[in-house]
């Protein structure tokens, strides 16, 4: 059965910043005191190593070939109850089953009290997709700015048919479009001084 506690992070196209969302969500989760494993798994353009400055030598891969255990491969961040797994450089050659992605899942679970997986976008990937009907629930991210409509929606279609559950989605403004729209929402709407004051 699928595993307990995981959240899977995808998104609509490559540059709609899902890595950096799942990297968030799971800094959020550790700092709740929650021990915390980000997997990469998104194996044709693993990033997660990068943001948290480690090499991707070693990883996920080794891993699921049987080279390293969860926890030796595993890396502690700079916030101690949240470890990163990389993608691990021998990446080509795996084809994870949904068999197997359920195994991987069930142990990180025993492991961990929250595993946020960052996998690769679900229109391009069958991993994707076996990754959704795997976890407790999906979170789709996209950049309203740049996102064709269609795809947006046939990208949600088709996780919503992949997956357990689908959580929500994550609209990620780059910061020009963002101060675009607050400016003309601010023209359009001007702000009240005393709501800003109650939401602080």
């Amino acid at each position: 059965s699928p595993a307990q506690h995981v959240v899977g992070v995808t998104s609509v196209d490559r540059a709609d910043g899902k890595s950096t969302v799942a990297a968030n969500l799971a800094l959020a989760l550790a700092g709740d005191e929650q021990r915390v494993l980000l997997v990469d798994l998104d194996l044709a353009n693993p990033t997660t190593h990068k943001l948290f400055g480690f090499r991707n030598d070693v990883g996920l891969s080794d891993v699921m070939q049987g080279e390293l255990d969860l926890l030796t491969a595993a890396r502690q961040t700079l916030v101690s109850s949240l470890h990163v797994l990389p993608a691990g450089s021998n990446t080509e050659s795996l084809n994870l089953s949904a068999a197997e992605l359920a195994q991987f899942f069930a142990e990180a679970s025993r492991e961990f009290d929250v595993v946020v997986v960052d996998t690769a976008c679900v229109l391009n990937s069958s991993t994707a997709r076996e990754v959704a009907s795997q976890v407790d629930g999906m979170i789709m991210v996209w950049k309203p700015d740049s996102t064709n409509a269609d795809v947006g929606r046939t990208a949600a279609d088709v996780l919503r048919k992949s997956a357990r559950t689908v959580f929500g989605a994550v609209a990620n403004f780059d910061q020009a479009a963002a101060l675009k729209a607050t400016r003309a929402a601010s023209r359009s709407m001007p702000l009240d001084p005393a709501a800003l004051v109650a939401l602080q």
